[in-house]
């Protein structure tokens, strides 16, 4: 795996000084490779590869074993003596982001083939040119080299197992019990017209919310009275169900007061017009839930993860720390303070460093 990350880094610093060397010339410069990981699309080479004169085309459909049969060894692209195999190429996908993943196309997969194979590419011609051997390049690549092995260095320490007991999980809710708690809920429906609202006649919104409560008053049916009148868009199609929502929720959204009236409610019962942050508000309760509190065996999964991250963590910062008192490192804060890109700005910034995938 070393191997394989060295020659990436190798193809991103060789890269990064040829294009250097491009622009310098008037000449525009190649496309930069991909980073350690990167499962995009390839960049544009402006290089058009054509069939033969003569070859058959390309099949809609590909013949052969069905993709759960194929070896994860079965070469699929080679350069030379480097190969990327099939189970290599499953790992790259595997790696997208999920929204990347889905509908990802032949012709998708067959640019991430050809991403891979520019990049070996440059890498051999990087080497043939020497940029290996220059002190400059050595001392780039020596940099990321310490960076991909300090990140898989975290990364396993980490991942490591840890030991998260019952014992453990039913102590810690107990110390956080009052967070287990589910508050109380009212299954709300409202009527709303905000303040900027105006009837067809020059009404007021204060007019509006009067006439809501007539019509309720009269019989008509709440959610009908909703459909027609309110201007929550985001509930009146439901006839005003906002569903459950608890206090903090209902305080945000739609004032204090509005708040206050919706839990002062019992179930069926509708409020007066009440007004709220947004505007004038009749509201009706067609479920109430009292607060609960949420067992541990109902989280105990939850907070077995939670352990085991926190461990994980403390294991990571006590090798840190293990590690400063043996390399005994001292810090010149006098001189950070001083410190400034300015300081620098007569010199090309060097490419930025990609953090391993």
């Amino acid at each position: 795996m070393i191997k394989r990350l060295t020659c990436l880094i190798a193809v991103i610093a060789s890269m990064a000084l040829l294009c250097t060397a491009a622009a310098a010339q008037g000449t525009p410069p190649p496309p930069p490779p991909p980073p350690p990981g990167y499962t995009g699309p390839a960049p544009a080479t402006g290089i058009v590869t054509e069939p033969a004169a003569g070859a058959p085309a390309t099949p809609a459909e590909e013949t052969g074993p069905a993709a759960e049969d194929i070896p994860d060894d079965t070469v699929i692209a080679r350069v030379g003596e480097e190969t990327l195999t099939w189970g290599e190429f499953l790992d790259q996908l595997h790696r997208m982001p999920p929204q990347y993943r889905m509908g990802l196309s032949k012709d998708k997969r067959l640019e991430l083939v050809d991403s891979w194979i520019d990049g070996q590419l440059m890498h051999r011609e990087a080497l043939r040119r020497g940029l290996d051997q220059r002190p400059d390049v050595a001392e780039r690549l020596e940099e990321m080299r310490k960076q991909v092995l300090a990140h898989y260095l975290r990364t396993d320490l980490m991942e490591a197992d840890v030991e998260v007991t019952p014992e453990d999980v039913a102590e810690y809710y107990d110390q956080h019990i009052d967070t287990y708690v589910v508050p109380e809920q009212v299954k709300m429906r409202h009527v709303m017209i905000t303040q900027a609202a105006k009837g067809a006649e020059g009404e007021s919104p204060e007019d509006l919310i009067r006439a809501a409560a007539e019509e309720l008053a009269n019989g008509t049916d709440f959610a009908q009275v909703a459909r027609e009148r309110s201007e929550d868009n985001a509930s009146k199609m439901r006839g005003g169900d906002v569903g459950f929502i608890d206090r903090r929720r209902c305080n945000a959204l739609y004032g204090a007061e509005v708040e206050k009236a919706a839990f002062a409610l019992e179930k069926g019962e509708v409020s007066e017009p009440v007004k709220g942050t947004r505007g004038w508000h009749i509201v009706r309760i067609d479920a109430k839930q009292p607060a609960r509190q949420r067992e541990l065996e109902d989280v105990s999964i939850s907070i077995e993860s939670t352990l085991r991250r926190k461990k994980q963590e403390e294991q990571y910062r006590d090798t840190v720390n293990k590690l400063r008192r043996e390399a005994n490192v001292t810090i010149d804060k006098s001189l950070i303070g001083k410190a400034s890109p300015e300081l620098r700005r007569d010199r090309p910034a060097p490419p930025p460093a990609e953090p391993p995938h």
